[in-house]
Formats: C-alpha cells, sequence, structure tokens
C-alpha cells in the first residue's frame, strides 16, 4: 500500500496533499515568518514548492515508476511542514531523504527542449520569454514553473541549425511511430499524422499514460517494438496494445468516471485561481 495513503477514497488523499500545497505560497510563508531566501542553504519555502512540483511534472511523464517515488517525497514534506519553523532542514537533508533525487542531464535535455521547438527559442534573452513566462503562469500554476525553466535553459544553448524539411515521403528504412493514448507532452494525433507521411511507416498506439513508450512497461509494446527492431516489421501497418493490469493483475478502474475525481477539479480549480489572483507562483526572475 502507498505511504501516502489515507482515509477511504480519492478525495481524502487529495485532502491531504491540498494541506501541504496549500502551505506552500509565498505569501503564507512570509506572513510565518518561514525563511523565504534563495540564496540561504537552508530550507525556504520557495525550494520546497519548486521541488514539489518537479516530482509532479515528472510523475506525468513516467506515472508507473513515479508515484511510489511520489508518495514517499509527499511524507517527506510533511514532515518538514508539520512545525511552522523549518531552519534546521538543510537542502541536502531534503535530497537525502526525498526517494529519489534524480534531475535531468542538463546538456542533454537542452539538446531536446531548445531544439525541438523550430527554433523559436534559439538565441533568446530572458527579456525576450518575459512574455512567454507570463503567459505560461497563468495557465498552470503546478506545472508552468518547469516548462519555465527549460526555456530559460535555452537562453544558453548555442544551436543555430533549424531543420526545415522535408518531412515525409520514401525512407532508406522504415519508421515506427509510437505513440501513448494519454501523453501530455506529445498528443496521440501527432503519430497518426506521421505514419501517413512517410512511405513504409508503421505505426504502433498504446493505451496508456505516461510521456514515451518505456513510460508504460507494457510488454505488448515491448513485443512489437522489439519485432520491429529485429525485423524491420510487424503485423499490420496499424497496431495497437491494451492497458495493462499492474501487480497481482490489478485492474484500476478510470477515475475520470468517479465522483471524488469531479469534486476534486472543482478545488484545482479554485486553488488554482487563488494563486494566479495572488501571484503565488514563487519563482524569481
Amino acid at each position: 500500500m502507498s505511504v501516502f495513503h489515507t482515509g477511504h477514497s480519492p478525495y481524502d488523499i487529495w485532502l491531504r496533499f491540498k494541506k501541504i500545497i496549500s502551505r506552500l505560497h509565498s505569501e503564507k510563508a512570509v506572513a510565518f515568518d518561514w525563511r523565504f531566501d534563495l540564496k540561504d542553504k537552508n530550507v525556504t519555502n520557495s525550494y520546497l514548492l519548486r521541488r514539489l512540483k518537479r516530482l509532479l511534472l515528472r510523475a506525468l511523464s513516467t506515472p508507473i515508476s513515479s508515484f511510489p517515488v511520489l508518495a514517499k517525497s509527499f511524507k517527506v514534506f510533511e514532515e518538514i511542514l508539520k512545525n511552522q519553523n523549518i531552519d534546521d532542514w538543510t537542502q541536502e537533508h531534503v535530497e537525502s531523504r526525498l526517494a529519489d533525487s534524480a534531475q535531468f542531464h542538463e546538456p542533454s535535455f537542452a539538446a531536446i527542449a531548445c531544439s525541438d521547438s523550430n527554433g523559436t527559442l534559439y538565441n533568446k534573452t530572458l527579456d525576450d520569454l518575459r512574455p512567454a513566462i507570463v503567459a505560461i503562469k497563468k495557465q498552470n500554476y503546478t506545472l508552468s514553473q518547469s516548462v519555465v525553466e527549460s526555456m530559460i535553459i535555452c537562453t544558453q544553448w548555442q544551436g543555430k541549425h533549424i531543420y526545415t524539411g522535408p518531412f515525409g515521403g520514401k525512407t532508406k528504412n522504415p519508421i515506427l511511430f509510437v505513440s501513448n493514448t494519454r501523453d501530455f507532452v506529445t498528443p496521440l494525433e501527432n503519430g497518426r499524422a506521421a505514419v501517413q507521411r512517410f512511405q513504409n511507416a508503421l505505426q504502433l498506439t498504446i493505451n496508456g499514460t505516461g510521456h514515451v513508450s518505456s513510460a508504460l512497461e507494457n510488454y505488448c509494446a515491448e513485443k512489437w517494438i522489439g519485432l520491429f527492431f529485429a525485423k524491420g516489421k510487424m503485423s499490420g501497418k496499424i497496431n495497437s496494445c491494451p492497458e495493462e493490469p499492474g501487480a497481482f493483475g490489478v485492474k484500476i478502474e478510470p477515475f475520470e468516471s468517479s465522483y471524488d475525481w469531479q469534486l476534486m477539479k472543482k478545488e484545482i480549480a479554485e486553488l488554482r485561481e487563488e494563486s494566479v489572483q495572488g501571484n503565488r507562483w514563487n519563482m524569481v526572475y
């Protein structure tokens, strides 16, 4: 059972999480006289919020492997926030307690994030990005920070070449386009459109949540992808894999059909509106 499990319903777990996120606001930190110096070695309210947002983004990309990590990390945040005085916690102490403190490897991440935008982030300054930062902050309280951080990395990116095509046609070897049905980074429609552009291209659709095929840990997909690399073909032009049960054959019912989800959506919207109006985004640029 998850170490963050509580109560009898998803809504009970949401209320527990809400207690954490509602305390990690800059205005409340100042009111409670918490440390709020980004240059200070000790834990700051801003640092905790940034760390939490990065964990949430990672969980969206790789939910199967990241949710256990997320649950253990939430427990650490609860320990820190039990008392208003968090001066005894250092960032090194927090990182050592978190279940997994791995971060993106910046050089390789920049190569993807900065070039995967048709060159729109090349040779930009911080001032050039400010209008986009303001717009993104208003769109998503929780994940916008990570998006903006990836954009800022590109101010140091030295890439110049922009590939302008052709996109499509005949290729020396067949291409396999793999898409997940619920991928918050790459829409399913991208794979469907791409397979029509390239001759002899194949498509594999995996029913599941996460970014890139490996995040789903789907045995059916691994079999088809392995067959493609071994023989350059699959059973048909368009193939699909169903969502597979978890450990001990457990299948989770779609959360969207739960009444708890309707309650949570309302409260999430209220939290988002509150954060935007109060400028509680907790980033300093």
